[in-house]
C-alpha cells in the first residue's frame, strides 16, 4: 500500500495519508526505526530513501503544509518551465498558519478555486496566477521573460494577464506586470538570454524601432531562426555571446546563413554585450540608418 502510494506521489507520503489508510502511530514508528520511512518535513517522509527528484521534494513541501496547500511563487514558474527558480527554499500558498522550515516558505493566502490547478500530480497556482505572484517576487526583467516564455509555450495569453492585471490594481507586482506587457507588445517573442534583453534595453534607451524576437523563417527552403527581426526593413540583427559563436563549425554556420540571408535581400549584423558597452552611441547610430 505505501509503496503503491509512493509511486504515485514521486517517492513522499504524508502521516495523513497513511493513517487515513489504516496505519497506526505505532506501525508508522516502526518503519522510521526500520529505516523504510525518512523523515523530511512535518509528518511527510521519503518512502526508501531520500534520494528524491525535484517533484518529490515540491510535493513534499505541499504535503507539509497541510490539505489544500498549493506550490507557487518561484517553485510554480520552476515546475511550469517558465523560469529556473534561484530560490533555496520551495514556494508554498496554503490556508494554514503552519511556519514553513530552512527548505519551506510557506505563504498564507486563500486562494481561489481557478486559480489552481495540478501538474505532474502536485497541487499548483495556474501558469496566470503562477505569473501574477512572481511579478511581485522577482526584479522586473525576470518577469518579462517569464511572460514572454508562457506566451511562447501557450500556457496564458496577454490578453488573460492584462485582464488580471487590471482587476488587480494596486496590488504589488502590477506595475512590474504592466511594463512587462507593453514591452511584450513592443517586441513579440521570446528572449532566450540576458543578451537579449540586454539589447531590448539598449534599443528602448536609444529610442530605436522594436523587433521580432527569435523569429522562424524560410530562407533558401530552410528553416532558419533569426534573434532580432524587422521584417519591414528586412533587417536581421544576430546576438552574438561567445558560448554560442566561439567553436568552428558555429562561426562557419553563422557566416554561411548571413550569405544566404544576403542573397535573399535581408541585410544582416552582429551585436556583441561588449559593443553595446563600450560603444554605444556608434551601434546605435548604425542602427538607426539601418532601420531607417
Amino acid at each position: 500500500m505505501i509503496a503503491e502510494l509512493a509511486t504515485r506521489q514521486h517517492g513522499v507520503v504524508a502521516r495523513w495519508q497513511l493513517e487515513r489508510a489504516g496505519m497506526s502511530r505505532h506501525e508508522i514508528g516502526r518503519r522510521m526505526r526500520a529505516g523504510r520511512l525518512h523523515p523530511l518535513h512535518r509528518a511527510v517522509y521519503a518512502v526508501g530513501h531520500r534520494r528524491l527528484s525535484r517533484e518529490g521534494r515540491y510535493l513534499a513541501a505541499v504535503l507539509s503544509a497541510g490539505e489544500g496547500a498549493v506550490l507557487s511563487h518561484c517553485s510554480a514558474a520552476d515546475l511550469w518551465e517558465l523560469r529556473a527558480t534561484k530560490e533555496a527554499r520551495i514556494d508554498v500558498t496554503a490556508r494554514t498558519n503552519l511556519r514553513g522550515d530552512r527548505a519551506i516558505r510557506i505563504r498564507r493566502n486563500a486562494l481561489n478555486a481557478s486559480d489552481v490547478t495540478t501538474r505532474q500530480g502536485i497541487l499548483i497556482t495556474t501558469p496566470l496566477r503562477t505569473l501574477l505572484d512572481l511579478a511581485a517576487a522577482v526584479p522586473q526583467p525576470e518577469i518579462e521573460r517569464a511572460i514572454r516564455q508562457a506566451v511562447y509555450r501557450r500556457v496564458t495569453t496577454t490578453a488573460l494577464l492584462a485582464e488580471a492585471v487590471h482587476e488587480r490594481a494596486g496590488k504589488r507586482g502590477v506595475k512590474a506586470m504592466r511594463k512587462a506587457l507593453i514591452h511584450l507588445g513592443e517586441a513579440p517573442g521570446v528572449t532566450r538570454s540576458d543578451l537579449e534583453l540586454a539589447f531590448l534595453r539598449f534599443l528602448r534607451r536609444q529610442r530605436l524601432p522594436m523587433p521580432e524576437l527569435n523569429a522562424e523563417m524560410r530562407i533558401g527552403g530552410r528553416a532558419i531562426e533569426a534573434d532580432c527581426v524587422w521584417r519591414r526593413q528586412r533587417v536581421i540583427i544576430e546576438l552574438d555571446g561567445r558560448d554560442a559563436h566561439d567553436s568552428t563549425p558555429a562561426f562557419e554556420t553563422d557566416r554561411a546563413r548571413d550569405l544566404a540571408l544576403l542573397v535573399a535581400g535581408w541585410r544582416t549584423g552582429r551585436v556583441t554585450g561588449r559593443r553595446m558597452r563600450l560603444d554605444a552611441a556608434a551601434l546605435a547610430a548604425e542602427l538607426r540608418a539601418l532601420l531607417a
